[in-house]
C-alpha cells in the first residue's frame, strides 16, 4: 500500500506512468502473477529498487510459491524509451520463450523471471547446471573440486550484480560474482591487484581463481567467518574484536597499489551532490538544506589533495568476517586509490544510519567508531585521520535516499533524521582546528 509520500513523488513524476505499480507490492504481485502462471506467486517483497524520476524504475522481488522462493525484477521506462523496449523485444529471437519479457503496455513495464538479466549476461548460463559445470572446467582448471559445485544465490541487484556462492560435495566453497560491464572491469582489476599483495595478521583476504571476460564473472576464494554486522548486534561485541577490525583495515591500506584507478576529488564531491538531488527530489521542503550541505562538503574535498592509497570504497560492517585465525575483509568491486579516511566515513555513516533507523542502540555508533580507529591507529602507528568527520557527512548523504529506496514506511523522516547527523558531522568538523595528516609511505596516516 502506497503512502502520502509516495503518492507526492507520483504526482511529480508525470513520465513514469507504472512508477505506482512498482512501488504497490500488493498491485505488483497481482501484475506480476499473471505473468507467469506456472510459478503461482502468493507474495512479492522488494529486495531492490533503483530510481531515476522521469526516466526510470527498476525493482527487484523476492517472490514466494508453494515450490519455493522465486526471484524477478520489473522496470518501468518513460514513453519514449519503452516504445524502443518493444521493438527489440519482438525482434529477439528468444521472443515466446521463458526468457523475453513480459510487457505491460499500458504502464510501459517490462518484468523478467531469473535468471534472466539483459545486463548481466553471464547469469542464465551460470544458474545452468550443465553450463556451470563446463564453463568452471574451463576457467577453474586448477580447481576440479568446483567444476561440479551448486550454485546458492546470496545477493541479486537487478542489472548491477549477482553474488552467489559455489558448494561442491567435499566442502571445496567459493564465491562467484557477475557483473555488469562498468564494474567488472574494476572488480577484475582489484583482484589482479590483490594477488600481488604481501598480508600480515590480522588481515585475511580473498584471492581470485579465475573468471570469465565474455560472461563477466569473477570467482574467489571463500572465507569462513561470522559477519560484524551480526556480532555488532551482540552484547559479547567487545572492543578487542573491533580493535582487530581497525588493524585489519590498516593492513589493508598499507598494501602495493598495483593497477588500482584513482578516485579524484572531483569523483567524490560529485557522489554526494547526486545522491543530495536524489533526497531534494523525494523531499522537496529539505531541498534547500540537503543541496547546501552537499556544496559545502564537496567543496572541502575538492581542496584537499589527492591521496593514493589503496581503499575498500564500500567499507561497512557486512563487508567484514570475524574469524578464528583473523579478520576478512571481503568485497573489493569498489576497491581503488584513494583517501584512507574515505573508508572510515563509509563505514561509520553506516553506523550511524543504523542508530536512526533504530537498529543499534543510541550512542553505539560512536563506542564501535571509537574502538575500531583506536585499532587502526594502533597497527598503523598514527594519529587519528583528520577529514573522518567530513567523509561521515559525505556517507551520510550518500545513503539519505536509502529510506525511499528501501521503502521504510515514514521515509521522509528517515531522509530528514539521516540528513541531520550529516549536519550534525560537518559541523564538527568545521569547528575543529583541521590539522594535515599526510599519507606516508606504504598508505599510512602519519601522526
Amino acid at each position: 500500500m502506497l503512502s502520502n509520500p509516495d503518492h507526492q513523488v507520483l504526482a511529480r513524476d508525470g513520465k513514469l506512468s507504472g512508477l505506482a505499480l512498482l512501488l504497490d507490492e500488493n498491485r505488483a504481485l497481482s501484475v506480476l502473477s499473471g505473468a507467469w502462471p506456472q510459478h503461482r506467486l502468493e507474495a512479492l517483497t522488494t529486495t531492490y529498487l533503483s530510481y531515476k524520476p522521469s526516466v526510470r524504475c527498476l525493482a527487484g522481488y523476492l517472490g514466494q510459491t508453494p515450490d519455493g522462493p522465486l526471484l524477478l525484477h520489473a522496470k518501468a521506462y518513460a514513453a519514449e524509451e519503452y516504445a524502443r523496449v518493444r521493438v527489440a523485444a519482438a525482434q529477439d529471437p528468444s521472443e515466446g520463450s521463458a526468457s523475453a519479457p513480459y510487457l505491460l503496455d499500458d504502464s510501459c513495464i517490462a518484468a523478467w523471471l531469473f535468471p534472466t538479466d539483459r545486463k548481466l549476461v553471464g547469469l542464465s548460463d551460470l544458474a545452468s547446471p550443465e553450463t556451470r559445470a563446463r564453463w568452471l572446467r574451463k576457467r577453474l582448471p586448477d580447481e576440479p573440486a568446483l567444476w561440479g559445485a551448486r550454485l546458492e544465490t546470496l545477493r541479486y541487484k537487478p542489472e548491477r550484480r549477482y553474488v552467489g556462492k559455489l558448494t561442491a560435495t567435499d566442502r571445496a566453497e567459493a564465491v562467484v560474482k557477475v557483473y555488469d560491464p562498468w564494474d567488472f572491469e574494476n572488480a577484475w582489476r582489484a583482484a589482479k591487484a590483490v594477488r600481488t599483495w604481501t598480508v600480515r595478521e590480522p588481515l585475511i583476504v580473498s584471492q581470485p581463481l579465475g573468471r570469465s571476460k565474455g560472461r563477466r564473472f569473477i570467482v574467489s576464494q571463500w572465507l569462513a567467518g561470522e559477519p560484524l554486522n551480526e556480532w555488532l548486534l551482540d552484547t559479547d561485541c567487545s572492543a578487542h574484536h573491533l580493535h582487530e577490525v581497525g588493524a585489519a583495515l590498516a593492513e589493508f591500506h598499507r598494501q602495493a597499489p598495483g593497477d588500482l584507478v584513482q578516485v579524484t576529488r572531483e569523483d567524490e564531491g560529485m557522489a554526494v551532490l547526486v545522491a543530495a538531488n536524489a533526497a531534494a527530489w523525494l523531499c522537496p521542503d529539505l531541498a534547500q538544506r540537503l543541496r547546501r550541505l552537499a556544496t559545502r562538503i564537496a567543496a572541502e574535498l575538492l581542496a584537499e589533495p589527492v591521496e593514493q592509497c589503496p581503499i575498500h570504497g564500500d567499507f561497512s560492517a557486512d563487508q567484514v568476517l570475524v574469524a578464528a585465525h583473523g579478520i576478512g575483509i571481503i568485497d573489493y568491486d569498489q576497491t581503488r586509490l584513494g583517501d584512507p579516511a574515505a573508508d572510515f566515513g563509509t563505514f561509520i555513516a553506516q553506523l550511524e544510519r543504523n542508530e536512526v533507523c533504530g537498529t543499534l542502540p543510541a550512542g553505539r555508533a560512536g563506542e564501535i567508531a571509537e574502538a575500531l580507529i583506536g585499532g587502526y591507529c594502533h597497527q598503523a602507528r598514527c594519529a587519528q585521520p583528520s577529514k573522518t568527520d567530513l567523509y561521515v557527512a559525505a556517507g551520510l548523504l550518500r545513503l539519505a535516499p536509502h529510506g525511499f529506496r528501501n521503502r521504510l514506511a515514514d521515509w521522509p523522516t528517515h531522509i530528514e533524521n539521516v540528513l541531520q547527523r550529516a549536519e550534525e558531522f560537518f559541523r564538527a568538523y568545521s569547528q575543529r582546528a583541521r590539522v594535515a595528516t599526510p599519507i606516508g609511505a606504504g598508505g599510512r596516516f602519519s601522526a
